[in-house]
């Protein structure tokens, strides 16, 4: 019998085990992944059935303040996940650096460079995914 998962987290586990890919986003907070961040990759690499991160392919995305784009958290969480088996897709991911530039007022991101990043990031992914479920016969 795996260990018992308080609802919320058990939940997580099971969607991150039946998606195709996982998307995480990430701010940076002193050239790292916040704390709340931590917590959510340590319940999802914990060993226990089913192992959600076991060769599941991650894309990561971060914004930050400074003009790297939240490349050092992006290069923490990347660490974190390889050690409970993902399969980090480092060639699909995307850094908004400056990331206050491109935010209203509300937060929302209007910025046209991120936006069109943002795009080709997702067009990259959905390509990824249907590449990687294509059956070739036998």
């Amino acid at each position: 019998m795996g260990r018992p998962f308080p609802p919320v987290v058990a939940t997580l586990r099971d969607r991150v085990a039946a998606a195709d890919v996982l998307l995480l986003v990430t701010p940076e907070l002193n050239r790292g992944i916040p704390g709340n961040m931590k917590d959510v990759v340590d319940w999802l690499g914990i060993l226990a059935p089913p192992r959600p991160l076991a060769g599941k392919p991650v894309v990561l995305m971060s914004a930050s303040p400074n003009r790297f784009g939240g490349a050092f958290a992006q290069l923490q969480l990347a660490d974190l996940l390889r050690r409970s088996g993902a399969e980090i897709l480092s060639d699909l991911d995307v850094a908004i650096g400056h990331a206050q530039r491109h935010l209203d007022d509300h937060g929302v991101l209007v910025g046209e460079d991120p936006r069109r990043e943002i795009a080709e990031l997702w067009q990259r992914v959905l390509t990824r995914v249907q590449t990687d479920r294509q059956v070739v016969p036998a």
